[in-house]
Order: C-alpha cells, then sequence, then structure tokens
C-alpha cells in the first residue's frame, strides 16, 4: 500500500500463498515504473516494514550496505 501511494509505479503482477506462492507465507509484488518512482516506492515500503517489525521487538538493522 505504502510503496503504490508513495510514487508514481504500476502493479505487474503479485503472488501470495493463496495465488502462485504456495511455498511460503510471503507476498511478492512486482512494480514498474520510472527508476526514481521504483527506488522511491521500495525505500518507503521498507521504511514501514521496519516500523511495524519494531513493534514487535527491536527495530531490524541491517549490517550490509543497502544496494537500494
Amino acid at each position: 500500500d505504502t510503496a503504490l501511494k508513495s510514487a508514481n509505479v504500476d502493479v505487474v503482477s503479485y503472488a501470495t500463498p493463496q495465488n502462485g506462492q504456495s511455498f511460503s507465507n510471503e507476498v511478492t509484488m512486482t512494480i514498474t515504473g520510472d527508476s526514481g518512482a521504483v527506488r522511491q516506492a521500495i525505500i518507503s515500503a521498507r521504511d514501514i516494514g521496519c516500523q511495524l517489525l519494531g513493534t514487535l521487538g527491536s527495530t531490524p538493522k541491517n549490517d550490509q550496505p543497502s544496494y537500494i
């Protein structure tokens, strides 16, 4: 939701455990758009995801440099 609302990107496809991705409990979404918009969408979604995970305990940290 955040990724799509934060930048001018479009959904190409998505997979859920019930639709095309039965081997995991994750949702995968493919988006398209200007490279800067896609980058902004990913960063916005990552920030919200980290905030939500932080409510379950400590905020997740990446020990490696991010390529985004």
